[in-house]
């Protein structure tokens, strides 16, 4: 009863959990502590407690320690019958027994983790139980769904979870049949012999303890186990989509026009270098004769005003605003700008929101959505740092996995992307600084409320001022830059910490600091290295000083693919320059300028675009991709990275290679099945389809196959989706290195 005693089961419950990892390995992680800690919590009285109370314990130990030998289990029955103990018949005493078995074994924790372990690799099962109610129709596809549960894809296991809530689907998790009386049969050892009744019994038993204890309490455990490893599954890939949407290499701080259409508006918004509302223009396009003055002064505000960017609303008002930019698109001009798509979804909802219309007042939606696209087309960063997260279209999950660990993983994107490009003191608001690592929303209104009276000329005045203390000041200052300041460090990201190892590195080079900036030291890190400054921090230094000016989301470029304009004009092998637009599991979507956006399959994309950190693609990133196949009806691109095998090889495609680009036969002889793809059996394996080492003329998707670690093959000298154009994400390093 006292503390102390509490402290002591405690350590001898984990002192069990040690020995027992130790001496059994195959029972896995899925050993819990309260499972042991259950043998010792009191609980209510059960049907076996009332079975010992009752004298049939000692019978049910006999079984379990395998002492029955040859004994009759119905003569031992008959002779525990009891009218007084509520024993009147053999079946009265054969079923206490079997409640005391059974509980003893369900709360096994050997046992329990033993069956945790086997559902987790067992079988997951849907049906519809209410195909008729409204919205059952969504999941249609799951009435009657049987998977391996390590097979099920994390998208599925959503869904199938939402129908189960809605009332629409039933759902278990079962093993194979017979596989989990035998886990209950191997983990009691029982040696019955030549004692058949018992060993019917025992099989009654086993069965009961499986389908009336185990399986409804592992269950709940392991649907819980799978749900959390779901959930940080989808939870990373919508950080990851957050990412690469706040990592959009921007224009920077030039004049910037934003457009938005509807059918019978258009807003034109003009921002400055410094991202103020110089002109804004609403234009009715109802009718031939306003269309075509309103199209008149788009162009005169064009012509004038000379924008480095125009931001489209990339959705589905882009058509509308394509083609009104249509003409000026096709202008031969040098000083033509750069047309690029931004996602309208998050621009629209923060329009309608308070803060918008407290920072913009009376200014319509529409006009407000135009200032929000053109500012992300500056800077989509800070932008972005305004709108809520979940509300940037990252995924149709959003609902679905646990809030609390998706908010935990988004703010640590943000955070993490903050640091990394970094933060203008003159510049980014309370609410934007309070969003660097370190940096809290009292430290953020000290700094403004400072620079209000005078800008800081330095990164040092923080500390000289007393705006932070010397904890604060050596937390957030890495993260912090001063553009156009006193010391020219302080625009990178080198931490003023360490502006004693940049004097040594000039002292190192044989020149001043000025003339480090931009440019790489020759000195090896490992020279420069000592017990003060370590390697790290050498080498992110050298880093920082190579790439000074330089922002670390890369630079934005034009893309324009002359003489395509519609789906139509696209096809198949036609190599183009598209900017990626949104990344999902299932691949890439990239914008073409043919107001639909093609898909870059994930099985089309090379593997070091995906696993390699260091080259992921990100949403923004210009890349080479080649035409599949173009549907103008069904508006439906398929793309791919890899140059397809006939254009390597130089010549003509194959029947085979024609027919999955969406292409028909040359030869029209061949019969009334002319026109009909070819079967699996006649086209080349898979092992020679599509790769450059395969065998000369075998059909196969372009560009499926790629030469790696034991592919053989000849060398082509190709480079498999071209060169990249470094405006991603993970181009640059950066943060507060110190």
């Amino acid at each position: 009863g006292n503390g102390f005693a509490t402290f002591e089961l405690k350590v001898a419950c984990l002192s069990v959990v040690r020995d027992h990892k130790l001496a059994h390995p195959d029972i896995g992680i899925n050993f819990h502590v309260d499972d042991i800690y259950q043998t010792f919590r009191p609980s209510r009285r059960t049907l076996g407690m009332r079975a010992i109370e009752k004298g049939l314990g000692k019978i049910a130990q006999k079984i379990l320690a395998d002492e029955m030998g040859d004994e009759d289990l119905p003569a031992l029955a008959d002779s525990l019958i009891s009218a007084e103990k509520d024993l009147p018949t053999r079946e009265a005493v054969l079923e206490g027994i079997l409640h005391i078995i059974s509980e003893q074994v369900a709360s096994d924790p050997d046992m329990r983790s033993k069956t945790r372990n086997a559902l987790s690799d067992g079988i997951l099962t849907s049906e519809g139980v209410a195909t008729k109610k409204k919205g059952g129709h969504r999941f249609k596809e799951y009435f009657e769904y049987s998977q391996p549960v390590r097979r099920v894809q994390g998208n599925h296991l959503l869904n199938i979870w939402r129908g189960e809530r809605e009332g629409v689907l039933k759902v278990r998790l079962s093993l194979e049949e017979g596989k989990s009386v035998e886990l209950v049969k191997k983990h009691l050892n029982l040696n019955c012999g030549e004692n058949q009744i018992l060993e019917q019994y025992m099989g009654l038993v086993c069965q009961h303890i499986v389908e009336q204890m185990l399986l409804p309490a592992c269950e709940a455990d392991v649907r819980h186990q799978i749900k959390e490893r779901v959930d940080r599954m989808t939870a990373r890939n919508l950080a990851r989509n957050l990412r690469s949407q706040l990592m959009t290499p921007p224009l920077g701080h030039k004049k910037v026009l934003g457009v938005r259409a509807s059918r019978h508006t258009v807003w034109l918004a003009l921002l400055g270098e410094d991202g103020s509302l110089l002109k804004h223009l609403t234009l009715d396009m109802n009718g031939d004769e306003k269309q075509a003055e309103s199209l008149k002064a788009i162009a005169e505000l064009i012509d004038s005003e000379q924008p480095v960017g125009i931001a489209l609303p990339h959705g589905r008002h882009q058509e509308v605003t394509s083609q009104v930019l249509l003409d000026e698109r096709a202008k031969p001009s040098s000083t033509q700008p750069m047309i690029v798509p931004v996602d309208e979804a998050a621009s629209a909802i923060h329009a309608t929101s308070a803060s918008a219309r407290k920072q913009w007042p009376g200014i319509e939606v529409g006009l407000r959505t135009a200032i929000s696209l053109a500012s992300r087309l500056q800077d989509s960063l800070l932008e972005l740092l305004s709108l809520d997260p979940k509300a940037l279209g990252l995924g149709h999950a959003l609902e679905e996995v646990h809030q609390g660990l998706l908010t935990r993983l988004l703010d640590q994107t943000i955070s993490s992307c903050v640091a990394k490009v970094g933060l203008d003191l003159n510049r980014a608001s309370a609410a934007h600084l309070s969003r660097a690592p370190g940096m809290t929303k009292e430290i953020a209104s000290r700094i403004v409320n400072h620079r209000q009276k005078s800008p800081f000329k330095s990164r040092a005045e923080l500390l000289e001022k007393g705006v932070l203390n010397e904890r604060e000041f050596e937390h957030v200052a890495g993260f912090l830059r001063v553009e156009g300041g006193e010391q020219p460090l302080d625009m990178t990201s080198i931490h003023p910490e360490s502006y004693a190892l940049v004097d040594k590195i000039a002292t190192a080079e044989g020149c001043t600091v000025n003339d480090l900036l931009g440019k790489r030291a020759r000195t090896r890190a490992t020279a420069l290295a000592d017990e003060q400054w370590g390697i790290l921090r050498v080498k992110d230094a050298i880093f920082a000083l190579s790439h000074f000016g330089e922002d670390a989301r890369g630079e934005l470029t034009a893309v324009k693919n002359d003489n395509v304009r519609t789906v139509a004009d696209l096809r198949p092998d036609v190599e183009l320059r598209g900017r990626v637009t949104n990344l999902t599991e299932f691949g890439a979507f990239v914008d073409l300028g043919v107001q639909q956006d093609g898909l870059v399959h994930v099985s089309q994309i090379p593997a070091s675009r995906i696993r390699d950190p260091r080259r992921m693609l990100a949403v923004g990133e210009v890349i080479t991709v080649y035409v599949l196949n173009a549907d103008a009806d069904k508006k439906r691109i398929s793309l791919s990275m890899h140059k397809p095998r006939h254009l390597v090889e130089g010549r003509q495609p194959t029947i085979g290679e024609r027919l999955h680009s969406g292409g028909r036969r040359g030869r029209q002889d061949r019969g009334p099945t002319s026109r009909e793809p070819l079967t699996r059996a006649a086209r080349a394996p898979d092992s020679r389809r599509g790769r450059p080492g395969g065998r000369p003329g075998g059909g196969g998707r372009p560009g499926a196959g790629r030469p790696g670690p034991g592919r053989g093959g000849p060398r082509t000298g190709q480079r498999h989706g071209g060169p990249r154009q470094p405006t991603g994400a993970g181009d640059r390093r950066g943060g507060g290195s110190r």
